[in-house]
């Protein structure tokens, strides 16, 4: 596939959730979803749908040695994305109000790997994507409770919640079935794959709940947004996809890898803003100029990916 068929591809994906972003953003305008059922959307996407998500793909895998070779490979890939990210985001933004640094340099780093990559997984690589990007929701989530947290002044490292989070606790009943190769019943599989679809129709809602609360005409300090947005959109996926490529990293894994990479800034930077006593506002608004960049950074990234990946 050529790259423009590709980009094309990706683009039409990506115009999906956005179309269904801009319907939580209309029910949030009119007022059908409030603070309150936002909240409520988030918490069954944490605590329910992500490990029914995670568990679901591992259990439409058969167990390979091969697979199990991938999850090894994919935690290193995404390890070393991250490292990549703390090495853009911290010289930057030396001189921004203590408020906003830590915020700023988080965006950087932690891409909404979750919401936004896993619906993409599933349209672009089907079941294999997701069981290979759930890795790395796993993986984002012991990294920002423990290094992420660590940026904020006030943020206290939590070992707890870097181990015992919705994405770990999906994989701690996922891996096992997986493993020992456990066919559960239609009356249990059927369920738990129900759930896991509620993910990319809910997850976006989620955002567009994000977008309608924040002002989108120009701003002040939105120099220092737009800069987040280009090293989050940009700068890292594109030392990620040249420092993977150089590695001898399967063709599936790379372009697995790649895609949580370029994604936008993660959706829980303002919940660490408002946690860590950092700026709550300026997190949302990079959360949504990110998001609606990325309808043009990702296509044409995932395209550069998949033209230069491996086999």
């Amino acid at each position: 596939m050529s790259f423009w068929s590709y980009a094309g591809s990706v683009g039409t994906q990506v115009l999906i959730l956005f179309i269904l972003m801009a319907v939580g953003f209309v029910a949030t305008k009119v007022g059908l979803i409030t603070e309150k059922g936002s909240a409520q959307l988030v918490d069954l996407l944490l605590y329910i749908v992500t490990p029914a998500v995670i568990i679901n793909a591992f259990l439409q895998m058969e167990y390979t040695k091969e697979r199990l070779t991938y999850i090894v490979i994919m935690a290193g890939c995404v390890l070393l994305v991250h490292l990549l990210g703390f090495a853009v985001a911290l010289p930057v933004f030396c001189r921004a109000p203590l408020q906003q640094k830590s915020i700023l340099r988080l965006s950087v780093v932690f891409s909404n790997c979750g919401f936004m990559s896993l619906p993409l997984a599933s349209a672009l690589f089907g079941p294999e994507g997701v069981f290979l990007v759930s890795i790395y929701v796993v993986m984002h989530n012991v990294i920002v409770w423990t290094a992420g947290v660590a940026l904020f002044p006030g943020g206290r490292i939590s070992v707890v919640k870097a181990i015992l989070n919705p994405g770990t606790i999906g994989v701690a009943v996922g891996l096992p079935l997986f493993l020992l190769g456990v066919h559960l019943p239609e009356a249990v599989l059927q369920p738990i794959g129900y759930i896991a679809d509620l993910n990319t129709p809910v997850a976006m809602l989620a955002i567009g709940y994000f977008m309608a609360g924040t002002i989108l005409r120009p701003q002040k300090g939105d120099d220092r947004v737009l800069l987040v947005s280009l090293l989050r959109l940009v700068a890292v996926p594109l030392l990620a996809l040249c420092l993977l490529r150089a590695l001898p990293v399967p063709r599936l894994v790379f372009l697995a890898c790649m895609l949580p990479a370029c994604a936008p800034t993660a959706a829980n930077a303002v919940m660490f803003a408002e946690k860590f006593g950092g700026d709550t506002d300026c997190g949302a608004r990079i959360i949504s100029i990110s998001t609606l960049l990325s309808a043009l950074s990702m296509p044409l990234l995932l395209s550069a990916a998949q033209m230069v990946s491996r086999g």
